[in-house]
Order: C-alpha cells, then sequence, then structure tokens
C-alpha cells in the first residue's frame, strides 16, 4: 500500500474535526455504493456522505454565528462564470414556466413527498445546483486553507481511491472465477453487474467517471507535491478497470472529451497536436470495434440503433436495449421535433432547470415524480441550451485556462476537458469535487509566490 495513504497521528491532530468531516463528505459523495436511503423516500437520495454534508452545513453556519472572529469570505474570482450560469438558467426558467414547460400531463399523487411535488421539484434543482457548487468548490477553499488540510484530503482520497480498484478487481475475480458477486451496487440495492467493474462506484458508468477522476486527482497530488512519479502500475490497473467497466456513457464521454480538445486545438491551431489527438481518436475507434466485436451490449446498441428513430417516429415498440436509455432519447428527440416544425428558440436558449424532467414524465408511462436524463449533456441541452452549455463549459474551461497560462502547463486544460466530457456523458460531481481541490490547491501556490516575492 502507498505511504499515500498513511494517516499518522501527526499529520492530522491539528486538523480541525470540522474539516476532516468536510474532507470525508466530500470524498464520500460520489462512492454511490454507501447509498443508504432511495430517493422515493422524501424525493432526495441518501448517502452517508449527505449526513455528514449536513452535519458540516450546520456545524460551519452555528460556528459563523457564535464565533465571528474567523472570518468567511466568499471569493468569485474564478467561479464568476458559474454564477452568470445559474443566473441564465433561472431568467430561462421563468420564460420556460410562462410558456408551459414546467406543465405535467398526468400528475402523480401517490408517493410525493414536499421535494417532489410538481412545481417544487424543479425549484429544488436550482437549489441543488447552487449547492453542489458552494459545498463542493467555495467551501473547498475554505477548508482546504493550509498545506495540512490539502495533504489530508490527498490522503483520504488515496486511501478510497485504491480501496475502490483493489475491491472492484476483486470482486470481478470472484463473479469469473467463483460466479459470486461480493459487492451490491449499493447497501440497499442488492444488484449485480455480472463480470462488468463498478467497485463502490455505483454502476459501472458511475466507476468509468470515478476513474478518470482519479486519475486527473493523482496528477495534481504530484503537482502539489512538485514531484514527478512514473505510476505505470497504477495507471494500468485503472486502465484495466475502465475498459472492464464496458460502459457506453463512458466510451461517449471520451469522445465528447476529444471533441472538446480537438475545438481547443483548432482554436489554437496546434497541428502537432491535432496529429496525436487523430492518433489517439484512431485508437479509440479500435478500441469500440474491440468492444463491439467482443461486448454482447456495445454490440446490440449499434445493430438497434438505426431502427431507434423509426420507433420514435411511427410511436411503434422500442428496442428492448434502448428503453432503459428513454430518460436521456425523448428530450433529444422532444427538441428534434420542435425544430422541425420551426421552433428552433428552446434549442438555442433551452427552457429551465427540471424540464427534461418533465418531458420524459409526459411521454414515458411510469409511476416516478421525476424522470431525469443519465447523461449530463442531454439535460444541459434541453434545460438551458447551446448558449447555456457554452456558459457551462466556459465556467470551467476559462478559470483553468488562466491558471495553465500562470503555470506554463496545459495539461490542466486537457484534465478539465477530460473530466468535462466524461461527465457529460454521465451526470457526476467529480468535476465540481477536482474543481474545487484545484483551485485551492493554486490558491496555496499564489500565496507562497506572493510570500517569497515579499
Amino acid at each position: 500500500m502507498s505511504s499515500e495513504i498513511l494517516l499518522t497521528r501527526e499529520d492530522t491532530s491539528r486538523i480541525p474535526i470540522l474539516t476532516k468531516l468536510y474532507i470525508w463528505s466530500v470524498q464520500l459523495h460520489p462512492l454511490l455504493f454507501f447509498y443508504i436511503a432511495h430517493q422515493n423516500l422524501i424525493g432526495i437520495g441518501g448517502n452517508i456522505s449527505k449526513i455528514l454534508e449536513l452535519i458540516v452545513c450546520i456545524s460551519f453556519l452555528l460556528s459563523i454565528l457564535f464565533f465571528p472572529r474567523r472570518s468567511f469570505l466568499v471569493s468569485f474570482k474564478g467561479t464568476i462564470i458559474y454564477w452568470i450560469f445559474i443566473l441564465y438558467s433561472m431568467i430561462i426558467g421563468m420564460f420556460g414556466f410562462i410558456f408551459g414547460y414546467y406543465h405535467v400531463d398526468n400528475p402523480v399523487t401517490s408517493n410525493q413527498s414536499l421535494f417532489t411535488l410538481q412545481y417544487v421539484r424543479p425549484i429544488m434543482d436550482y437549489i441543488i445546483a447552487i449547492f453542489y457548487f458552494v459545498y463542493f468548490v467555495v467551501l473547498a477553499s475554505y477548508f482546504l486553507s493550509n498545506k495540512k488540510a490539502i495533504d489530508y484530503f490527498f490522503k483520504v482520497f488515496f486511501f478510497l481511491f485504491y480501496a475502490n480498484l483493489i475491491i472492484g478487481l476483486i470482486d470481478i475475480v470472484s463473479i469469473v472465477f467463483f460466479n459470486y458477486d461480493l459487492v451490491p451496487i449499493s447497501l440497499i440495492r442488492n444488484a449485480g453487474t455480472s463480470y462488468r467493474f463498478h467497485g463502490l462506484s455505483g454502476e459501472p458508468r458511475d466507476a468509468f467517471v470515478y476513474l478518470i477522476f482519479g486519475i486527473a486527482m493523482i496528477y495534481l497530488f504530484d503537482e502539489w507535491k512538485m514531484q514527478k512519479k512514473r505510476r505505470l502500475f497504477l495507471y494500468t490497473l485503472t486502465s484495466i478497470a475502465l475498459v472492464l467497466t464496458v460502459s457506453v456513457s463512458g466510451l461517449i464521454g471520451l469522445f465528447l472529451s476529444i471533441g472538446l480538445i480537438l475545438f481547443y486545438q483548432l482554436v489554437h491551431l496546434n497541428l502537432k497536436k491535432l496529429f496525436i489527438i487523430f492518433i489517439i481518436f484512431i485508437i479509440l475507434v479500435l478500441v469500440v470495434y474491440l468492444n463491439y466485436i467482443s461486448f454482447y451490449r456495445i454490440a446490440k446498441y449499434s445493430k438497434d440503433l438505426p431502427y431507434l428513430f423509426d420507433s420514435l417516429m411511427l410511436g411503434s415498440k422500442i428496442p428492448d436495449m434502448f428503453l432503459g436509455q428513454l430518460p436521456n432519447i425523448y428530450p433529444i428527440f422532444d427538441r428534434f421535433l420542435e425544430s422541425s416544425n420551426g421552433n428552433v428558440f428552446p434549442t438555442i436558449f433551452g427552457t429551465g432547470f427540471g424540464t427534461e424532467s418533465v418531458i420524459n414524465i409526459n411521454m414515458i408511462e411510469s409511476p416516478d415524480y421525476a424522470l431525469y436524463p443519465h447523461a449530463q449533456v442531454v439535460r444541459l441541452f434541453y434545460s438551458v441550451g447551446i448558449v447555456g452549455s457554452f456558459i457551462y463549459l466556459l465556467a470551467f474551461y476559462y478559470p483553468t485556462a488562466q491558471i495553465a497560462k500562470f503555470t506554463n502547463n496545459k495539461i490542466w486544460i486537457y484534465l478539465i476537458l477530460i473530466l468535462l466530457g466524461s461527465t457529460l456523458a454521465h451526470r457526476s460531481v467529480v468535476l465540481l469535487i477536482f474543481f474545487g481541490v484545484f483551485l485551492a490547491v493554486f490558491r496555496q501556490f499564489s500565496k507562497k509566490n506572493s510570500g517569497l516575492k515579499k
């Protein structure tokens, strides 16, 4: 086991307990194995991390109220574009409400909670978007405000990342050789995934995004420690785990990442790097082809794809492989129908947070009170349109590009674009977690440089 996860008393004794709780709550959030209550219970999924988040928020507010000497200054530098995105989405949501995009044709009357009522749930979407950004990005700079806190954060990360990787690989060995599934999807969902890697991350698609996040965090750790390590064995195991997820959304995420990087390189006209990306693209296509001939799921998706559009247009039976993907399909299909009829404004500007769930509720015969697309790109495309999606991408790209320019290291741009692509294919908070820690780390570097200049 790596020395990076050795938590000695000397290293952690002076770290405030609230900081430790914050770090553990952030690190456990993307590990969906620790879900202990379904969202049908109160309208919000129950994870151990969310209990810790509640404790941290209450304690944090009390500390500000009763101990004002420790000031809390919100810095908008590096986050202003995201707040513009939130403001834009609220304005668009008002127009969406006026034009009836929040109307549910057949409102669900049973199993409703306060957070799932027809006109409460969309408001919750805005509150959650704001809360997540404040908690994972803004508060990161507050709690990770010194070397010891950041060191502790990385030690917890390595502990959980190694645990996720090792347990996930052992689980696959157990399934293949003993036909026994060691690790369920979550503590409340005892469902297996056959031979596919998922570890403690939840479903394989969640695991794919978490592994990408892990690679980015390892790079950030080495930068923090100002070291260059050859982690061939760790990266090899991680790559094997990525392939074993057999995640279609993961492959889509990689294509989206390459598309974002290509667009970035085209803007900067770097022909050498464009050629390298082209080679990576060819390798990725080869991997997809090998998956196609080796794995039933991906081959079946490819085979049934040509029949999907005809089924949607004629209202006939949807191919079985796409039934689980209908929450991702119907919002895109609805925008296609609107644009075909000459109404392009929703596609360009969007209709507001939560309208992507409303269209799914109206088109899918299901008792569920909320049917959100799994893919963040679909949620963005439907809720805030092309303009809002561009602002969203810019909110993460621009601050990262400024830091990359300052450090003269473009690896951070590539990492944030890869994370963006991966989380666009499958919604996850890991982008916010990485972004928050990234800003906190370089804020510490900035303080050090300021001290040296003085």
